[in-house]
């Protein structure tokens, strides 16, 4: 039998946060019970829920652990720091969100006043008259920050080198940047300040957009190697043409080719996930990673684009990275540069990748987008070698499989016999008739088969 907080909290974990605050205002017995789980997170989403929740703030106020004003408009942020402006200090909350806020540096600077316990502050876009970094400076049991680093000016005596000293509980560490030539240098020295600081950051993420700046101007792979240096405990990377973020790497299409990331993959031998995000590989680099990292767990690529890159990743031995459970490509295209013959991949490519997934035993996820289509429009299951090589990952619960042509009826059928665990199936609307569908379904009414 439920208690009644029990149930409350049950209730809210089933209950959007949206509408939270719309049980703020009940009126019967429980609500003392109720309001305190509700008012732990405080998030406006429109004018009218402000309103309802105003004559209540001062009241449970003492409740609040998290402020989320990324939505709110100017007038709303200004009416909601009045109703703290009596309190001196606020101590319960220690979780900041202002995410592209209008919050003015004035009133960023009286809130951080007010909260000596705060742990996580995100800050990202909002418009400050000093560095973020020294803004930040007086919040010093911060365990997350995230914010955008821009040519606010710095005050005299202030500089990067001792910047990371208040904040040695640090352990997510973000930072925007859409650098032109003028902060590249200032960037530099912030993250030869992260280096020498020898945090034991479990997150990092450097968010970069490049513009109006040629190959040579890029930031030296040098300093990035510098950086992994102190991962060792490194759980998560994600590598995006444009940023680094949540242990995530961020580098250039253009460099990507030519940086070397088995520095990389031995500083981050706790790597469990790994994203990478707009990046079209001219070269088997990533075939590093996956022999390196031996925990990885979830691997999911945007584009891998040319033979040599998908020849690289896929033929020859076995990947290292035996507990991948979720593989994820949303563009595999083999067809620029050809070479096939040269390097004895198979007439169908399709094989090539089926051999190098039967070694993955624990595969859950499997995501194949926009392949590159086969000669014969099918994935290759007629073949015998294909059935035992990919036949194997019989603990797939979710497979999309698209791009490659018309799925043929023995697929399908293929499908619903070899993959016993399958929950979810993923297509081309357009790729299957309808009556294959209708056969697959009857077959096997326990997959929810989704068009994409």
């Amino acid at each position: 039998m439920f208690s009644i907080p029990e149930l409350t909290l049950l209730v809210l974990e089933l209950v959007s946060p949206r509408v939270w605050l719309t049980v703020c205002l009940l009126n019967w017995d429980c609500a003392e019970i109720v309001q305190p789980h509700i008012w732990k997170s405080i998030a406006c989403y429109t004018p009218a829920t402000f309103k309802k929740i105003q004559p209540l703030i001062r009241k449970h106020v003492h409740h609040m652990e998290s402020l989320n004003f990324d939505t709110w408009p100017q007038s709303l942020v200004s009416d909601f720091l009045k109703e703290l402006s009596p309190f001196r200090v606020l101590p319960n909350i220690i979780s900041l969100s202002l995410f592209n806020s209008p919050i003015t540096p004035d009133q960023l600077s009286e809130l951080l006043k007010k909260l000596p316990q705060l742990k996580e502050i995100d800050i990202r876009g909002c418009v400050l008259n000093r560095h973020a970094m020294e803004v930040l400076a007086q919040c010093i049991n911060l365990e997350s920050m995230a914010f955008s680093h821009e040519n606010a000016p710095l005050s005299p005596g202030y500089s990067f080198d001792a910047a990371f000293s208040p904040w040695i509980r640090l352990r997510r560490f973000s930072v925007s940047i859409q650098a032109n030539v003028d902060l590249l240098l200032s960037f530099q020295h912030l993250q030869d300040a992260a280096n020498k600081s020898q945090l034991d950051l479990e997150s990092l993420e450097l968010s970069t957009s490049f513009y109006r700046l040629d190959a040579q101007q890029l930031p030296s792979w040098g300093s990035l190697q510098s950086t992994t240096v102190h991962m060792g405990t490194l759980k998560h990377m994600r590598v995006m043409q444009e940023h680094l973020c949540d242990h995530h790497m961020d580098v250039g299409s253009s460099q990507i080719s030519s940086y070397d990331f088995s520095p990389l993959a031995r500083a981050t031998a706790a790597l469990t996930s790994l994203t990478l995000d707009c990046c079209h590989f001219s070269s088997s680099r990533l075939r590093e990673i996956v022999d390196e990292c031996f925990g990885l767990e979830i691997l999911r690529v945007d584009v891998l684009e040319g033979f040599e890159a998908v020849w690289g990743l896929f033929a020859g031995r076995p990947w290292a990275c035996f507990k991948l459970q979720e593989l994820v490509f949303n563009k595999i295209n083999w067809s620029a540069g050809g070479g096939e013959k040269m390097y004895g991949f198979y007439e169908n490519p399709l094989e090539a990748i089926w051999k190098s997934l039967s070694h993955l035993h624990r595969l859950r996820v499997l995501t194949l987008r926009h392949v590159h289509k086969t000669s014969d429009g099918g994935i290759g299951s007629d073949s015998p070698r294909s059935k035992d090589w990919f036949g194997v990952s019989r603990h797939l619960a979710k497979l999309c499989l698209t791009g490659h042509g018309g799925w043929q009826t023995k697929d399908l059928d293929w499908v619903a016999d070899s993959l016993p665990l399958l929950e979810v199936f993923e297509y081309n609307e357009g790729d299957i008739y309808t009556t294959q569908l209708a056969s697959l379904r009857k077959r096997r009414p326990d997959i929810q088969v989704t068009p994409v």
